[in-house]
């Protein structure tokens, strides 16, 4: 860490630099003196002293300003009523929690302008003029004398309501149970992308994969959607990993980069914290406060906030548990629940658990998807949507679920269980077992019923992912156990194998809409990802 004091074009700076391990950056404090101007009567009595230098009153008086001047050489002036005023700056942007502590005696006429940057693609930026358009640093900058430097990741910017807070950290689904410490803070590896069309895999652990589903209808080869707003980022380490998967609404290149800047600070929020895990529950706290720096990673960058994207985000820690007492006395009952995955989500990804010995597949984010018949709908978003920048938090929850080894964590984006949906594949209400649902439509089911017909969504979605995707799996080669690469691959080839028609048609007629019949043109055409995570066996 480094601190510097610098002046220029009468501005004075401190400018703090923070790196670690894990990421880097870089947090100016601009200090801007307003009120700096010499008096006119001073300036008077200055001049009146080095003409009349013969008169003892004169030079007397002359002698007490020199002394008075040379004590305060070099700093701007300071309200004696007032007296020093201690200016603790804890900017956590992204990766920067905690990175700094400055301190410095101001007048009560000094502006304090705070302008924090995190650019992942490697290149720093001051955002100079948000401080003028955007509540969150509007709030941030007028309470800065009020926030107290703290060692812990409980510093909030404020951006998810305290209440909303409180009730996620003590929701009922979170048991309270101890978390395993972590051997190694260090990565054994990281993957972040897509960088490609291919699957990045590490060993028999975690593999990603995304594509579009797209056609390529225009005249130059270039294919709709470009560029892919999806955006994957995995941190594996000893008997932990860091997961978080990001879907940027619309297409182009905001919501790609504001899918891109909301993993980044997740995850280095995350893997910067970790270390503080006791509980479930502050890894609950720590997950609410990624999300918060997501929110603002993606809020910078650009003078005008309407300029920015926004972006779904789910992003989780598979991690280890400390056996309770009850569990260590009863030797006869089954082994205890060794692994958990506890995640938080804002939109409509979606996460599965893949239950190896039972053969079940569970939808461990269920109901986060609030509008069960509008794709275009996902419950909520990071980055600028609501009025002044807020994010659309209607959805945010937090999910967990107990693990075993050789399960699996499956993180989709909804170009991947949007068509595992009953709606996409050109199902009816009343085909849903065992008894079918009321209306002859979706729409109408969803209003007679949305509990119902939620339910009857989600257990089809799981049925289906288990009997297309890895029951074939397993039958195919009885002697192995499933691998994340394989389950990734063929997640994604069937998403590309069931909108073939759709995008056959499309090329076929590049100047006309889809026909709005899933029985026919099945599927959605979206970004696609995958990431899996596999539970593994001791030692």
């Amino acid at each position: 860490m480094s601190l510097k004091r610098v002046q220029q074009r009468g501005r004075w700076s401190l400018v703090v630099q923070c790196a670690s391990v894990h990421a880097r950056s870089h947090v100016a404090v601009d200090i801007v003196s307003i009120g700096r101007e010499k008096k006119e009567k001073k300036e008077k009595k200055e001049k009146k002293g080095k003409k009349d230098k013969k008169d003892k009153k004169v030079k007397k008086s002359r002698k007490d300003r020199a002394e008075g001047d040379d004590a305060g050489t070099g700093a701007p002036e300071a309200d004696a009523s007032l007296g020093p005023q201690q200016i603790t700056a804890n900017l956590m942007i992204g990766s920067a929690l905690n990175v700094a502590t400055t301190a410095m005696a101001i007048s009560p006429s000094t502006a304090v302008k705070v302008a924090a940057c995190r650019n992942y693609e490697g290149e720093d930026a001051i955002d100079k003029k948000r401080g003028e358009k955007m509540s969150l640093v509007q709030r941030f900058r007028s309470n800065l004398n009020d926030f107290k430097h703290r060692n812990d990741f409980s510093f909030s910017w404020g951006i998810i309501p305290p209440q909303q807070v409180d009730a996620l950290v003590h929701s009922p689904r979170i048991p309270k149970r101890r978390v395993r410490p972590l051997l190694d803070d260090k990565p054994v590896h990281t993957m972040m992308g897509p960088d490609s069309e291919y699957d990045q895999t590490y060993l028999d652990i975690a593999s990603c994969r995304t594509v579009s589903t797209y056609p390529t209808r225009s005249s130059d080869g270039i294919r709709d959607g470009d560029p892919v707003c999806d955006r994957y980022q995995v941190q594996v380490f000893n008997k932990r990993c860091l997961v978080a998967l990001a879907d940027g609404c619309n297409w182009g290149d905001r919501p790609r980069l504001a899918a891109l800047r909301a993993t980044g600070a997740l995850i280095a929020s995350l893997s910067e914290h970790q270390g503080t895990f006791r509980l479930l529950s502050d890894v609950i706290k720590c997950l609410l406060k990624g999300f918060e720096d997501a929110h603002v990673a993606v809020c910078t960058g650009e003078e005008e906030i309407w300029n920015i994207g926004s972006t779904t985000l789910v992003g989780g820690v598979l991690l280890q548990l400390e056996p309770t007492d009850a569990d260590a006395d009863d030797s006869k009952g089954a082994a205890p629940p060794q692994w958990a995955f506890v995640c938080c989500s804002v939109g409509d990804c979606k996460v599965f658990r893949w239950n190896a010995a039972k053969w079940e597949i569970q939808d461990v984010t269920a109901g986060n998807r609030q509008n069960l018949t509008d794709a275009k709908d996902p419950g909520g978003r990071l980055g600028p949507y609501l009025d002044e920048g807020a994010p659309d938090l209607r959805n945010l929850n937090v999910f967990y679920t107990e693990c075993q080894p050789n399960d699996m964590i499956l993180l989709m984006s909804d170009g991947v269980h949007d068509n595992l949906d009953p709606q996409q594949l050109g199902l009816h209400p009343a085909d849903m077992l065992p008894d079918g649902l009321p209306g002859a439509t979706w729409q109408e089911a969803a209003e007679l019923d949305a509990n119902r017909t939620e339910a009857a969504k989600t257990a089809f979605q799981c049925n289906f992912l288990k009997d297309n995707i890895f029951q074939p799996l397993v039958e195919l080669d009885w002697s192995k156990h499933l691998s994340p690469q394989t389950v990734t691959n063929a997640v994604i080839k069937y998403c590309i194998k069931l909108t073939r028609p759709s995008r056959k048609w499309m090329e076929d007629h590049p100047d006309l809409p889809l026909p709005h019949d899933y029985e026919q043109y099945p599927g959605k055409l979206d970004h696609t990802t995958c990431v899996c995570l596999k539970i593994k066996s001791p030692g």
